[in-house]
């Protein structure tokens, strides 16, 4: 007899979108409260005649949905990637130096600054070299919300251009000023923002031909002489190491690119997917198997004053085979604490000014739509899942300013606000959500415990006109 508690996932990013993979001990993830259903799609029709007796409906579509809940905390080891990394990733997001299409985290130590930097703000050397800032930490590595000394350091991520040392460097919103400070890339720090491109990396042998290919060229791939699939070439890192996208079919070691010219080059080793994989989910419930299959998902999570911000987790995709088993012998499980909202930041900034205002709980959702990829072509309708909409949006509950901070006339007049939050003091498990452009959209008055609250939803908004660089993730 099953016990309903006793309940095991398992999640790993597939190399063949909706292959499944195969699953170890380290594969296994920290979650509370799993859940697994499906949804199978019944053409429900009535055929006329003499009755009203109903006869059996034709069965279509079946789809698989798994939740679960997680804390947003640190892997406790500085150089170690936290361990809901690997999640975001299926949900439509990159992370720092991961190899392909990446952006730098940078460790900026001051030199001699004017003004403070403050925590969530736009720096910029120039207007094609820009960072945000989503750490700020006294020479003791304290969190702060803005720089008070000289001693202090940022973490910045590179949203556009190279940013260098010893160049003068202005804060957008502060106007703080530095030309001696010091950037460097960091290991001990990590961050994640948004993507909206679904990307394989592939190695290639030698072009049959001394032309090399040119992003937006269309290639057939093809195993021996059989047409299997298409890519588009997105980004090429050398002639060899290419970034392509899926249009249709497969892709695999050993298949053959074909251009329209007769270009050709051999695909060796299995392709990486580097943006928006897809992910592979074993759920166990006390002797039971059942697999999810390329699945891709949306995240939302929550959190009051003494509480950690938790995940939600939702993945989508296609049915796996289900099979009796018995759990696997799992290791590498975190025995790191999730900091809590007890002497977090929690700021919150429009023009040159930043306030650590009094925040009852704060929830933000991804808004990830995701949507199966339809294909009659597949024995279960689908090829996997995509994300093919965001609309991310953070709601925070804060003490009623009056004026200090007047939310109904930033919503009235459409000011940028910026808004960060930042948990934890220790090393490798400081975590921080960084929001640098949001655009207020809703106020509420409420109450909590006879105290005058306001309910305030913030959009997170482009910085750039290429965007996907909206909210951060890091940790610290």
């Amino acid at each position: 007899m099953p016990i309903t508690r006793k309940q095991q996932l398992l999640a790993k990013l597939e190399t063949t979108e909706g292959g499944g993979a195969t699953f170890a001990s380290s594969d296994a993830v920290e979650v509370f409260d799993p859940s697994i259903s499906d949804s199978v799609d019944q053409l429900d029709r009535s055929p006329a005649g003499s009755t009203l007796s109903r006869d059996f409906t034709p069965v279509g579509r079946k789809t698989r949905e798994v939740t679960f809940t997680s804390d947003l905390k640190g892997s406790g080891t500085a150089s170690t990637v936290p361990p809901w990394g690997l999640l975001l990733e299926a949900c439509g997001y990159r992370q720092d130096d991961d190899g392909t299409r990446s952006f730098r985290i940078l460790n900026v130590s001051l030199g001699s600054v004017t003004g403070s930097f403050q925590l969530g703000e736009q720096i910029t050397q120039t207007s094609s070299n820009v960072g945000v800032v989503v750490g700020v930490f006294s020479a003791s590595n304290t969190p702060l919300s803005q720089t008070s000394a000289d001693s202090d350091y940022l973490i910045v991520v590179e949203v556009l251009g190279t940013l260098t040392s010893t160049t003068a460097t202005t804060g957008g919103s502060s106007g703080a000023t530095d030309s001696t400070l010091t950037v460097a890339t960091t290991s001990n720090h990590h961050a994640y923002m948004p993507t909206s491109e679904k990307l394989l990396n592939i190695t290639i042998g030698a072009w049959a031909v001394d032309a090399n290919p040119v992003p937006g060229e269309v290639f057939s791939v093809k195993n021996g002489s059989t047409l299997v699939g298409s890519v588009q070439l997105v980004y090429e890192h050398s002639s060899t190491d290419l970034d392509v996208a899926l249009l249709w079919g497969e892709i695999a070691d050993g298949y053959t690119l074909t251009e329209s010219s007769g270009e050709t080059a051999t695909i060796s080793g299995d392709p990486d997917p580097v943006l928006t994989p897809s992910l592979a989910v074993r759920h166990n419930l006390d002797g039971r198997n059942r697999l999810l299959l390329g699945s891709r998902g949306s995240f939302s999570m929550t959190g009051e004053v003494g509480q950690p911000l938790s995940f939600t987790w939702t993945f989508t995709g296609d049915v796996g085979t289900d099979a009796d088993a018995v759990p696997i012998t799992t290791s590498g499980l975190s025995s790191v604490r999730a900091p809590r909202l007890l002497g977090a930041l929690c700021v919150y900034g429009e023009g040159s000014n930043v306030r650590d205002l009094q925040t009852k709980s704060i929830t933000f959702d991804s808004g990830n739509t995701v949507a199966s990829n339809l294909d009659a072509n597949s024995t279960g309708g689908a090829t996997g899942a995509n994300v093919t909409d965001r609309d991310p949006s953070i709601t925070v509950t804060v003490d009623n300013t009056l004026s200090t901070m007047d939310w109904e006339d930033l919503r009235d007049n459409g000011t940028t606000v910026r808004a960060a939050f930042v948990l934890g003091s220790t090393g490798g498990n400081v975590v921080s959500v960084v929001a640098p452009v949001c655009q207020v959209t809703d106020v509420a008055i409420s109450d909590a415990e006879g105290v005058s609250t306001f309910d305030v939803t913030l959009r997170p908004r482009r910085i750039n006109e290429t965007g996907d660089d909206e909210i951060f993730l890091c940790q610290l």
